[in-house]
């Protein structure tokens, strides 16, 4: 009877000892999946934009009397400022394409002024504008192109002295050129791009001394543009 009582005894301790030291173990906590990652777009340059370049334009202008065969070449350079405005698809895979007209002002006195036989010819170049396909492709937020496409501009060439006469005139030609677009945020772009514009040649007759001019201009355009994407 006491070995039974001693047994009922020990069992009744070690139940009240185990109890206690449960009740003294810190409570368990729930702690439910971590939240899922919020996935950033990535970003994109589809869209139309508009913006403003300004940078530095190189003429180059070639003169020549076909009747003489005389030629003269001038080389200026001026500050060119102008608007542009475009579109851009991009495909999956990083490919972009787009469209994009132009419009630049050369601010720097583009003049070529040759004497022929007694004839001074003041040639100049004021409007340039462009018309241009682009392709490229986006690392991201940089986008390297190439472009190319129709340039216009404005030419006015006049004479003075034993032959007189003026000939304003638009000229058409081709253009080609490369550059970097980067997204500052998903609204804003800088840009930096050369362009190289070639200009079909241009016939000019005069009166009073028969002279027939042949005008050609080509130009080498360096920019920066501030683009709003939308």
């Amino acid at each position: 009877m006491s070995k039974k009582l001693l047994a009922a005894t020990a069992l009744a301790v070690s139940l009240i000892a185990g109890t206690a030291l449960a009740s003294d173990l810190p409570a368990r906590v729930y702690k439910g999946a971590p939240p899922a990652p919020v996935a950033v777009p990535e970003f994109s340059w589809t869209g139309f934009y508009l913006g403003a370049d300004a940078g530095w334009a190189h003429m180059n202008s070639q003169s020549r009397d076909v009747l003489t065969g005389l030629e003269a070449t001038s080389n200026v350079n001026g500050f060119a400022l102008g608007a542009l405005a475009g579109y851009n698809y991009e495909f999956s895979g990083g490919f972009v394409v787009g469209a994009e007209l132009d419009g630049t002002w050369a601010t720097g006195k583009h003049t070529d002024s040759t004497t022929f036989a007694g004839t001074a010819v003041k040639a100049e170049q004021r409007w340039t504008d462009h018309a241009r396909l682009r392709l490229g492709y986006g690392f991201d937020r940089a986008l390297l192109f190439v472009a190319g496409g129709l340039s216009y501009a404005d030419e006015s060439v006049s004479f003075s002295g034993t032959s007189t006469g003026a000939g304003p005139s638009w000229v058409t030609g081709w253009n080609l050129g490369a550059g970097v677009d980067y997204a500052v945020t998903d609204n804003w772009v800088a840009r930096l791009e050369y362009i190289h514009d070639e200009f079909s040649p241009k016939h000019f007759a005069t009166g009073g001394a028969p002279l027939n001019i042949r005008q050609k201009f080509s130009d080498d355009l360096v920019r920066a543009a501030l683009i709003y994407k939308f």
